[in-house]
């Protein structure tokens, strides 16, 4: 087990960047979300952290890429 294995991500992006990161988290035992988003509200952004949080547990990382 390495030392990200049961981690959680957040990628925030659209672009190639943040697909590419979110490739390499995942890779290195990461469970990665990623949120393909340009711009939106706080409160939808909130809202879509909130939603993963619940889904994943905790989350120990958010990229925005």
């Amino acid at each position: 087990m390495t030392a990200t294995e049961g981690r959680h991500a957040v990628v925030v992006g659209d672009g190639p960047l943040a697909a590419d990161l979110a490739d390499g988290l995942g890779a290195r035992g990461y469970r990665v979300a990623p949120l393909a988003v340009r711009e939106v509200s706080r409160a939808m952004f909130t809202d879509a952290l909130q939603r993963v949080h619940d889904e994943f547990g905790s989350i120990d990382l958010i990229v925005h890429a």
